[in-house]
């Protein structure tokens, strides 16, 4: 299914004069409602609804290298226990790994999501220390997220165009048409033979049965 990680603090480090105009749980609202709009532009894209349930597989890591096909950018990683390094290893050749990101958890911090600088064709973690359990480490796609922020800055732009008697029209008409932009230029894997992976096959089958591009 879609996946995104924009939260209210994407939104506010956008746009910093709304943390005066609008609290953080009406933008949490607006970010839910948002997802569900471009959640019905994409069906509109696919051949068959049921589609939907194999967008944007996560790419799950282990400390044994496993290939992205599809250019996916968000690392997420989360623990249960008090404390954890890992390394987040990528190889363009599955034998010159370098450390693309160290990332230490505590107690007070045991999930971490950031986006990648780069891409790799390779990828696998590496345990440095750990007090705990790993309870999950993956990769997934990000092309939905920047659509999601434009559509949840028009929706606040649009509630507060209707508060106060236009003020905020113009911004919200730009954010509108920097969402159809970023709609119009959407990637994304498609697990096409349903095995629960992305790879050459599947972008070859996405491409002739779903008209979009990878």
């Amino acid at each position: 299914m879609l996946r995104s990680n924009i939260n209210n603090q994407d939104i506010l480090n956008t746009e910093p004069g709304l943390i005066d105009l609008i609290n953080t749980d009406e933008i949490d609202i607006i970010l839910s409602q948002a997802k569900e709009r471009l959640i019905g532009v994409v069906e509109n894209r696919l051949t068959q609804k049921k589609d939907m349930i194999r967008l944007c597989l996560p790419l799950k890591l282990t400390t044994d290298w496993l290939e992205d096909t599809v250019g996916r950018r968000r690392f997420l990683i989360g623990i249960t226990g008090d404390s954890a390094t890992y390394n987040l290893l990528g190889s363009d050749d599955t034998v010159s790994f370098e450390v693309v990101k160290e990332i230490t958890l505590s107690s007070e911090s045991t999930t971490s999501s950031l986006v990648l600088s780069g891409m790799w064709k390779y990828y696998k973690i590496e345990e440095v220390a750990l007090s705990g359990t790993l309870d999950y480490a993956y990769l997934i796609e990000t092309s939905f997220e920047l659509s999601h922020l434009y559509l949840t800055l028009h929706m606040i732009y649009k509630r507060l165009q209707a508060l106060t008697n236009d003020n905020y029209s113009s911004k919200a008409d730009y954010y509108l048409e920097v969402f159809d932009n970023s709609i119009g230029n959407l990637q994304y894997s498609f697990d096409s033979n349903e095995d629960g992976e992305i790879t050459d096959d599947d972008i070859s089958i996405s491409n002739k049965e779903t008209t979009i591009l990878l």
